[in-house]
């Protein structure tokens, strides 16, 4: 990673209710080195607020053969 990723979420509004207005609960700013763990059914809006260039790596978790995401 490099640069600064600044992730805003609200533990509070599902994703599942879209067109909620979404109310910011709390921010988290990671650095190179760090890592988090997205929670299922959270809103989050990640971005960069720094001054340099940020590249960072996403990686997906799942059943093999199976979406990432299913709606129903």
């Amino acid at each position: 990673m490099k640069g600064e990723l600044t992730v805003s979420f609200d533990e509070n509004t599902s994703v599942d209710r879209p067109g909620t207005e979404k109310t910011v609960t709390r921010t988290e700013t990671y650095k190179a080195g760090d890592a988090f763990l997205g929670t299922p059914n959270t809103w989050h809006n990640s971005s960069n607020q720094g001054d340099v260039e940020l590249v960072f790596m996403v990686s997906w978790i799942g059943e093999d053969g199976m979406p990432i995401r299913v709606d129903e």
